[in-house]
């Protein structure tokens, strides 16, 4: 898995907040003879979800920084 360009930190705590990846859940099937209705479309989506502190684990609000970039290792 790449890293991410930026750096997300927790306003709360200070130090590296987490969000689970954002994924489209797989629709529920249809029950045969019943109302399906629009509850089976309401599934097919996913929220953007929401950050977690990497040290209470509560939900917050980060800030975005650049991530520095990494140093290549020379060959000696």
């Amino acid at each position: 898995m790449t890293e991410s360009r930026n750096i997300y930190t927790s306003d709360c705590c200070g130090v590296l907040a987490t969000k689970p990846a954002c994924v489209k859940p797989h629709a529920m099937p249809k029950k045969k003879g019943g109302r399906t209705g629009d509850r089976s479309k309401a599934t097919e989506f996913s929220t953007l979800g929401h950050w977690a502190c990497g040290s209470c684990g509560k939900a917050c609000k980060v800030h975005v920084s650049l991530r520095p970039p990494k140093e290549e290792k020379a060959n000696v």
